[in-house]
């Protein structure tokens, strides 16, 4: 079951510090304008660090973005909005809108994703493959054994943004979304 807390970075217990990471994956399908995006967000406390990518096309031309941060954020966890100052992600409401941004010399491009349906459990993350047989589950898979805390929400979004592209040219765009927020021991 999700909480209104879910899309908010969770305590981190101190029995995962040995390998606890915090995923947010968000899609942008903007295909009447030409814009599509990809942004990961991955949190690793274990190895004191955050990875900020996004890989966004206009009009067919690509920007990438990729920066890893470290030391760790101090006051991460139940925070409202997490960045590195130039790629950014706000949870505006819960389950509801996530505001995302991008801000480069290349680039100036801000999201809007908004609730298209509830959000959802990855039910493969609980028990597929474990069911009939010998199998691991990918719980066990993924918390090597321990079946500790694994995670795994998605949600359809509504996009709607605007970019800005060096030299100028402003596009507005509207589409679809998709996002993915998982936390792991």
């Amino acid at each position: 079951m999700t909480t209104l807390h879910d899309d908010i970075p969770h305590p981190i217990p101190p029995a995962a510090y040995l390998r606890y990471k915090e995923n947010y994956f968000f899609i942008l399908i903007a295909q009447d304008q030409g814009v599509y995006g990809i942004v990961h967000i991955n949190h690793e406390p274990g190895f004191d660090r955050v990875k900020y990518t996004a890989n966004l096309s206009v009009k067919g031309k690509t920007y990438l973005y990729n920066k890893v941060v470290s030391p760790f954020p101090k006051n991460w966890e139940r925070a409202t909005e997490i960045g590195d100052g130039q790629l950014q992600c706000k949870f505006v409401k819960a389950h509801q809108q996530f505001d995302l941004s991008l801000h480069t010399d290349e680039i100036d491009w801000q999201c809007t994703f908004t609730a298209a349906q509830p959000t959802f459990d990855y039910g493969a993350c609980k028990t597929a493959g474990g069911l009939g047989g010998n199998r691991l589950s990918f719980q066990e898979v993924m918390t090597v054994g321990t079946m500790m805390q694994y995670e795994h929400q998605q949600q359809a979004l509504l996009a709607s943004g605007k970019v800005t592209v060096a030299g100028g040219e402003t596009i507005a765009f509207n589409g679809k979304g998709y996002r993915d927020h998982s936390w792991v021991f």
